[in-house]
């Protein structure tokens, strides 16, 4: 277990102050340290089949969580590579520019169609901007732009990863959770039934 899950293992199962108790909207799941105790006070159930249903649904949320952040970490890294691209076009493009030469270039007609190019005035870019729309801008302002794009996507993939991190350290609290319950609920049946 991570250092994370270490630290938020370490508070009981009734909470903690609030601003710990999540990170990026994602709560932290309780941590039973004293099982007995909980189930006395039915937090979860009053037997050991209705906490380990509430437990389970609890992690179910969990592992729903972890899949959303999956699908956003993978957009994102797709969308790095894309802008960084674009970004490298226009700044190829802006040097042209600088120069004032003209600038030679092939571009897609069709999957397997391409043509040849020149290109003489490159002062302006269009950039897709998504929906089917597209706009045209000077190369300084497209670059800023891009650049922009780039940050905020860098800054949303590393908030994704934490929160990916953080998530599975939640799922491994919830696994913990439901192997104390379900051994303490073992080890009462098994005194229940000593004469």
């Amino acid at each position: 277990m991570s250092s994370k899950a270490a630290s938020s293992s370490s508070s009981s199962s009734s909470g903690g102050d609030g601003a710990q108790d999540q990170l990026n909207g994602i709560r932290r799941a309780p941590f039973i340290e004293d099982v007995e105790a909980v189930m006395k006070k039915e937090q979860f159930g009053k037997t050991a089949e209705e906490a380990l249903r509430v437990l389970d649904h609890m992690y179910s949320r969990y592992k729903m969580i972890e899949a959303t952040l999956e699908s956003q970490r993978q957009k994102l890294e797709a969308r790095l590579p894309d802008l960084k691209s674009t970004l490298a076009a226009v700044s190829h493009v802006e040097k042209a520019n600088d120069g004032g030469e003209e600038l030679k270039t092939t571009f897609s007609l069709t999957d397997n169609a391409h043509v040849g190019a020149k290109i003489t005035d490159t002062s302006k870019v269009c950039l897709w901007l998504g929906a089917n729309v597209m706009l045209e801008y000077d190369v300084a302002e497209a670059k800023t732009i891009l650049q922009s794009h780039i940050e905020q996507a860098e800054s949303k993939l590393k908030v994704t990863l934490e929160s990916l991190d953080y998530v599975r350290d939640q799922q491994t609290t919830m696994e913990v959770n439901m192997a104390r319950v379900y051994n303490w609920d073992v080890a009462r049946r098994r005194r229940d039934r000593l004469p």
